[in-house]
């Protein structure tokens, strides 16, 4: 009896012994690292100025402008985290024949390759259809990308598109870009190498309200290619 008591605690300490050397030896340890999703606008890409039209409609093709002007307006570009670019004007005394232009290449930055998910719009923090100087506001624009990186325009036939709104204007700049996959250095950019890329104008026969500036956001917001 006393021999099978002695005998006992040595089984319950192998054992013990045991399972701890089983559990050591499945004991995993790693360190996972994930790729980045950002988009930027091209250094020395983003520039813009007014004008005013000298005489008739805005035409893309031939712009008939002059340098002077009395309305005025202050453009920015940012970068935002998780793929997201953004450009923001404001706008001082808009009237009949005032315009401005807007120069803007945004590239693939990160690892990621990506689509373009949206594009918003903003207009002093209301709906831009409700705001009465964006809707006399009219753009033409002219697309060209690169899904690649390369330097070769993907849309070699794509002329100006005019007279949009502001919002008519995202959602046909979006639904170009469907289904388009970007890799890394993949870029877009609104015009070719003649320089005035994006034009923003107030049509001879629009009516701006007097007395009003407008402040508008156009976001490029990019998700992952899979998504």
């Amino acid at each position: 009896m006393t021999a099978k008591m002695l005998l006992l605690p040595l089984i319950i300490v192998a054992l013990s012994v045991s399972y701890s050397v089983f559990t050591d030896s499945v004991k995993v340890s790693g360190q996972v690292t994930t790729s980045n999703l950002e988009w930027r606008y091209v250094d020395g890409s983003f520039e813009y100025g007014d004008y005013k039209l000298e005489n008739g409609e805005f035409n893309p093709q031939s712009p008939n402008i002059v340098g002077e002007n009395l309305g005025t307006v202050n453009c920015d570009a940012e970068d935002i985290q998780n793929g997201a670019t953004t450009f923001s004007c404001t706008i001082s005394n808009a009237y009949p024949g005032y315009g401005f232009y807007v120069d803007f290449k945004i590239k693939n930055t990160g690892e990621i390759p990506s689509k373009l998910k949206q594009i918003l719009v903003d207009c002093s923090g209301a709906n831009c259809e409700q705001n009465g100087v964006a809707q006399s506001m009219r753009i033409a624009y002219r697309l060209s990308y690169n899904t690649t990186g390369g330097l070769q325009n993907e849309n070699p036939d794509g002329g100006y598109i005019a007279g949009l709104t502001i919002s008519q204007f995202a959602d046909n700049v979006t639904q170009k870009l469907s289904g388009k996959i970007f890799n890394k250095n993949g870029w877009i950019k609104f015009g070719g190498d003649e320089g005035n890329t994006i034009y923003f104008y107030f049509p001879y026969s629009s009516n701006p309200p007097q007395g009003e500036t407008l402040r508008f956001n156009i976001t490029f917001v990019f998700t992952q290619f899979n998504s």
